[in-house]
């Protein structure tokens, strides 16, 4: 594990911000990602504490046999304020980390919303062209071949670029593999929103925040997902 792996810049958004500027933005699921490839999906941790009426969330670590944590205060977003706060603290607390830290440097930019996008999709092109897959890529695409009979190794995977890796996911994924992979998303999802709700805290997990976006063919699931969001 290298912790300034997390500082690296990784593809990032655009969206409005004030006096007709653009800003660059990583999501939650940008963090969770980056944590992920750099320590390893069982090597990290969130929590979530509310203290004088603001949440605070804090990212353990486990480094040299220990927990380390590091936490920040989260800010209301104007659109779901109690998840908007909470997926910010998480973003903070990451930032705590090196994660996302590296959007300090990048200037806001008055240029046409159309502009700043087309700017960015060959900005991230060409990070993609020169960066390595991540973990979670290399795996999905271990999977994948596996699944379609033409199985790849590791070491070979491993030294294609991150844009190899998505165009092959991309391209031999199919709707068979995603759809399994968010099922298993789910039930991962459901274990940290039971655990909020023991905390008194409004699920905070991301897959929680955008559940509409995994579409599931379990009847099962649905039916979860639905009282789920009914309790939102």
């Amino acid at each position: 594990m290298n912790l300034k792996d997390l500082t690296k810049q990784i593809p990032y958004k655009w969206r409005k911000g004030p006096g007709n500027t653009n800003l660059a933005y990583i999501d939650a699921r940008d963090v969770m990602d980056l944590l992920d490839d750099v320590c390893g999906p069982e090597n990290w941790q969130k929590d979530y504490k509310v203290l004088d009426g603001k949440m605070y969330c804090g990212i353990g670590i486990f480094i040299n046999d220990k927990w380390v944590w590091k936490w920040d205060m989260g800010t209301e977003s104007e659109f779901e304020a109690e998840k908007g706060e909470a997926s910010d603290a998480f973003k903070r607390a990451g930032i705590c980390w090196g994660v996302g830290r590296f959007l300090y440097d990048i200037d806001p930019t008055k240029q046409s919303f159309s502009q700043v996008k087309d700017s960015a999709k060959k900005e991230v092109k060409e990070m993609n062209d020169k960066s390595k897959p991540t973990t979670n890529q290399i795996k999905a695409v271990l999977a994948i071949s596996k699944q379609i009979g033409e199985p790849e190794e590791w070491d070979t995977v491993e030294g294609w670029t991150y844009q190899q890796a998505s165009d092959y996911i991309g391209s031999k994924g199919n709707g068979g593999y995603y759809q399994m992979e968010r099922v298993e998303a789910f039930v991962k999802a459901q274990k940290e929103i039971d655990y909020c709700k023991s905390k008194g805290l409004p699920p905070a997990c991301y897959n929680c925040q955008k559940g509409t976006n995994i579409v599931s063919q379990k009847p099962a699931l649905e039916k979860v997902y639905a009282s789920e969001r009914k309790s939102k």
